[in-house]
């Protein structure tokens, strides 16, 4: 009888640390976690894929990442919950480009404009970003042939709308097509 107490108790215990296991939730608070966030996401699952960590920006109850996975630009959401850790809220991948923009709006600070993320793998040519938004001129540099991230804050309008034009120069200032 005794045994089968000893048993019983040690099943209940082994179910339950497989239980409390898998059901913990994962955060993104620091670099490793995050990387075990974007691996639990469906479609990006792969062990084998790269993923890089180029910046961290915290901005009140919102953390950015900026990243490349798998040679490829990319950013993920995380907003902070009510115990202070980082949940998934959104992630994004741009494949197959060297250069990519992300329009941010940090939702949790007043009037504040979008800002734009550029992420950048190596194979990116472009070494200046000129912006015309809503007829203002907003000049960005970029590192080339770098993974780099920049971000440009647009500026505040009236309109409930932003209207973009850009032109792209590399490292000599030529105009890129």
């Amino acid at each position: 009888m005794k045994k089968l107490f000893v048993v019983a108790v040690l099943a209940i215990s082994i179910i339950l640390c497989v239980v409390i296991w898998w059901g913990k939730p994962l955060y993104g608070n620091d670099e490793a976690s995050i990387v075990e966030v974007i691996r639990s996401i469906e479609g990006y699952e792969a062990e084998s894929a790269i993923i890089e960590i180029l910046d961290i920006t915290d901005s009140r109850e919102n953390r950015i990442v900026s990243l490349i996975f798998n040679q490829n630009p990319a950013y993920m959401r995380l907003t902070k919950n009510v115990k202070g850790n980082y949940q998934w809220s959104h992630f994004e991948v741009r494949r197959d480009e060297s250069l990519s923009q992300f329009t941010i709006h940090m939702l949790d600070e007043d009037d504040a404009p979008p800002t734009i993320l550029y992420v950048a793998n190596e194979n990116n040519k472009i070494a200046q970003i000129r912006m015309t938004v809503n007829g203002e001129v907003v000049e960005s540099d970029i590192r080339p042939y770098v993974k780099d991230v920049v971000w440009v804050e647009l500026p505040k309008t009236k309109e409930k709308s932003y209207q973009f034009y850009y032109t792209y120069f590399d490292e000599g200032g030529n105009q890129i097509e």
